[in-house]
């Protein structure tokens, strides 16, 4: 038996109908609507599409004994009686909820011959035993993921098939904002063909654009019991989803039940792990719903966004809590909650997401904490956004219980670094050292922070020897307190320095050492390795190991733009630089320069 389903619109039945095209055994084809729900009239145009292959089958069906199952056994000895091997295809099952039709389906694979192959077609799982099925090898399972349009197939269909001339970079952004949805490229071809800039109407599309959401309103959404429909709008203002956290948002005690459901239905529900604990929707239909709930209910919206931001916290998901607090609007709630996590955010190398959120909160803030201001700070720092930093370590110092030398110490560890980009290292170095003196004996975090810091300062300064030495010292004390991204930047800088003394065996040591470190500990993909591997790919380029070079470069460029680290970017490529210029590509050379010179 062959099942297969999918939600409205990804093709399900021309796929079907072009693979039975190619059989060279005859197939039996019975669309279902609605009024099938009769069990006697699907009986009865079960046998007509049979004997369609072979008249004899069900030709006596109305001679059988009266009851359902009488025919069906019938039916079933007729069929297994056909001297060929077909198939059977029951297309949009879906529209079938009658127990006793349910219940015949049942007795066919219960009693199925030899050689009959079924095919159903669904939005959702029938009610058959598939797991028993699957386990013995019987069972043939196409889903939503192996109908999906590749890009490849996104190009033919959208430019032959639609007429279209998209370039195939556009066509790659829109099946990756359908997910492949064949029913949603369609739809936003009918508007591309019209177009004066597609590019624009890709950039825009959205769960609100008239075709995409009469589709999905009419296909989708009508056919659910408005209990679901409610449930699917209070659920769309989160981007993942599990049943403690629905039922925390909405209020009820079923969500668990609730989202299986769904995604057996194939309501555009995918699911995040194969545990099927956490899902999400389609973007398209998580734009849709949250369109639906902002028109409808407007005055709710804060509440779910609250709530989550509430689950969150509880489950110890800061950055979820405070992404939420901050949609619900509620800044004294994300104010207390950046105080309470923002340094270690930024300290695993998640600057980009802490800068991210100064940017949606108003400056009255600031007053709240230092720690939140400390931390705001730095991320700015490593992004690159040097005049934006000194109000928040004002406010820092000012929100401070008294001369506390902790904050006193990390801020002038944090006016150390931004004096040594502005190009005075050497007033760097004093500053830095002054924060060094500072730091508290007992607090290893701003120790190993401030050491950091005057380690920078005299690298700046080209004081080879003391930055090394002080790097060194630095180095376990930040490894101790979960300072990551300094841990991790100490390490990328002695990469250049131990390579600039000609130790690069040294230099390769120290970075497959720290990578492999942090793959044991599944850590592997942190922003906060970009310049490990950038520093890596440096060493091996000096050993002309081009191949191996540039796959390190690819990694730190990719997690540098996850951390948004302005230096280890533009480190990263200026190495990729003096590759491509090695290798001879001196176009892409150029290129790569102009990418780091774009960060300055």
């Amino acid at each position: 038996m062959t099942v297969v389903a999918a939600p409205a619109g990804f093709g399900k039945t021309t796929a079907v109908s072009a693979w039975a095209a190619t059989l060279d055994r005859p197939v039996a084809w019975l669309a279902l609507d609605e009024a099938d729900n009769d069990p006697a009239r699907f009986l009865r145009y079960l046998a007509a599409a049979l004997q369609r292959i072979d008249p004899a089958v069900g030709r006596d069906l109305n001679a059988a004994a009266g009851s359902g199952d009488a025919l069906l056994a019938a039916l079933v000895n007729d069929v297994a009686a056909a001297p060929a091997d077909f198939i059977l295809v029951l297309d949009d099952y879906h529209v079938v909820d009658h127990p006793a039709v349910h219940g015949a389906l049942q007795a066919i694979v219960a009693h199925q011959p030899p050689n009959l192959h079924l095919v159903i077609v669904t939005r959702e799982d029938p009610p058959l035993p598939l797991a028993r099925l699957r386990a013995r090898g019987e069972l043939v399972e196409v889903r939503a993921a192996d109908l999906r349009f590749t890009v490849a197939e996104a190009i033919l269909f959208l430019n032959q098939t639609m007429g279209l001339a998209l370039d195939d970079a556009a066509v790659a952004a829109l099946d990756e904002r359908v997910e492949g949805w064949i029913a949603g490229l369609q739809l936003a071809a009918l508007s591309l063909q019209s177009a004066a800039d597609p590019a624009a109407v890709i950039a825009e599309l959205d769960g609100s654009h008239h075709f995409i959401l009469g589709y999905l309103a009419d296909e989708v959404l009508r056919r659910l019991p408005p209990d679901r429909q409610a449930f699917l709008r209070e659920t769309s203002v989160l981007d993942r989803l599990c049943g403690p956290l629905c039922d925390a948002v909405t209020a009820r005690t079923d969500s668990d039940a609730v989202l299986t459901e769904l995604y057996a239905a194939n309501v555009f529900v995918v699911a995040l792990d194969d545990a099927h604990r956490w899902f999400r929707y389609h973007a398209l239909f998580r734009d849709l719903l949250r369109r639906q709930l902002e028109r409808t209910t407007p005055d709710l919206v804060p509440t779910l966004y609250a709530r989550a931001s509430a689950w969150f916290e509880a489950e110890g998901d800061a950055i979820a809590a405070i992404e939420h607090a901050l949609a619900a609007g509620d800044a004294a709630r994300t104010v207390r909650l950046l105080e309470a996590h923002a340094r270690a955010i930024v300290l695993r190398g998640e600057a980009r997401l802490v800068d991210g959120w100064i940017r949606r909160l108003p400056a009255a803030w600031r007053s709240a904490g230092p720690h939140a201001n400390l931390a705001c700070a730095w991320a700015l720092l490593l992004r690159g956004d040097l005049d934006a930093i000194e109000p928040y370590v004002q406010a820092a110092e000012a929100s401070a219980a008294g001369d506390d030398p902790v904050i006193r110490a990390e801020c002038l560890g944090l006016r150390a670094g931004l004096v040594s980009l502005r190009g005075d290292p050497e007033r760097a170095c004093r500053i830095a050292q002054e924060a060094v003196d500072l730091a508290p004996a007992g607090d290893d975090y701003v120790r190993g922070m401030t050491r950091f810091c005057l380690a920078t300062a005299c690298n700046y300064a080209g004081r080879v020897a003391q930055a090394v030495e002080h790097y060194q010292a630095a180095l376990p004390l930040c490894l101790a307190t979960g300072n990551t991204v300094a841990a991790m930047l100490i390490i990328g800088n002695l990469t250049v320095l131990y390579l600039a003394r000609g130790q690069l065996q040294r230099a390769a040591d120290l970075c497959r050492q720290t990578i492999d470190a942090a793959a044991r500990r599944g850590q592997d993909r942190s922003p906060a390795l970009a310049s490990v591997h950038g520093g890596l790919g440096d060493v091996l380029l000096a050993r002309h190991d081009l191949d191996a070079a540039r796959a390190q470069l690819a990694v730190a460029l990719t997690l540098g733009r996850r951390s948004g680290h302005v230096a280890t970017l533009t480190y990263s490529y200026t190495v990729l630089a003096r590759l491509e210029q090695a290798a001879g590509h001196l176009d892409a050379a150029e290129s790569a320069l102009a990418e780091a010179l774009a960060l300055r």
